[in-house]
């Protein structure tokens, strides 16, 4: 690994992106699974210069399961949920800021669940896990990744939309087509759910649901106010996130914005963005 980070700078931007990817991959999966991703980077290449992806050699590692090392444990993930490992386990985007890390006894909240990769690393931290998720489609590989590693009696999972007044599945078409939705999901509201499910406080909020978090923000009396620390995915296509950050100042958090590559961003960057929102204390 030194030897690729001695050249680094040296590099194509595309070829250096490549190699840090390939280095974070390295430094936390087991030897066999970095010799089957060299294996299907190799085959892949071809689309992979095309692309300028790595998603053709995810793609070809298949339902073996591999093993990650992340945020001090070790997680068991089907080689179909590369891409994920790659996002959240390796790049750790979601903890491109020290301090938002899950920790035991800790309750998290995780909006748009998906196959519950955010999740099962916040369960297998000692968290106890509320998992919301719209389409249906994803609650047999989540229970399975919950399974593999043990953390199912840590986790509860919801189907339903959270924030129906924005983004992608706002639009009625847009849920008929998604790729994992069969039953047209309940529309929910955060406080109620909470309340419902006896849960006082946030200790993390992870929220990727897709342009729908400007309205759950805008509906968050009830429950902003005990919520510790937050990790979002912010969609420009949707709302401003220039003016959600700045509603989260108001509502007393320190808030950083970064873009995909983890980089700091201010008001005037056009594109998506992690937010990372902080009460003092």
């Amino acid at each position: 690994m030194g030897v690729v980070a001695n050249f680094k700078g040296f590099l194509p931007a595309p070829v250096a992106r490549f190699a840090d990817e390939y280095e974070a991959v390295a430094r936390a999966v087991d030897r066999g699974t970095l010799v089957r991703y060299t294996g299907a980077i190799a085959r892949a290449l071809p689309e992979i210069l095309q692309t300028r992806l790595l998603a053709p050699a995810d793609q070809r590692l298949g339902d073996r399961v591999v093993r990650v090392k992340t945020g001090g444990v070790t997680l068991r993930v089907p080689g179909r949920h590369f891409g994920l490992v790659r996002e959240l386990y390796c790049r750790r985007v979601y903890n491109y800021l020290p301090g938002f890390e899950a920790c035991l006894g800790q309750q998290v909240v995780d909006l748009g669940a998906n196959v519950g990769a955010f999740s099962v690393l916040a369960a297998a931290s000692g968290a106890k896990v509320l998992s919301v998720e719209a389409q249906d489609g994803f609650a047999p590989e989540f229970w399975e990744l919950m399974r593999l590693n043990g953390c199912a009696d840590r986790v509860q999972l919801v189907h339903g939309l959270i924030g129906a007044g924005a983004g992608v599945l706002s639009d009625p078409e847009r849920r008929a087509s998604a790729s994992h939705m069969g039953a047209e999901p309940p529309t929910l509201r955060l406080a109620d759910l909470l309340a419902e499910r006896g849960i006082d406080r946030i200790d993390l909020l992870k929220v990727d649901i897709e342009g729908s978090e400007f309205a759950v923000f805008a509906d968050g009396a009830g429950w902003l106010e005990r919520t510790r620390r937050i990790v979002m995915e912010v969609h420009a296509a949707h709302g401003d996130p220039g003016q959600l950050a700045r509603d989260l100042e108001a509502a007393g958090f320190g808030v950083t914005r970064l873009d995909t590559a983890g980089r700091e961003v201010g008001d005037d960057f056009p594109g998506d963005v992690f937010l990372f929102a902080k009460r003092p204390g």
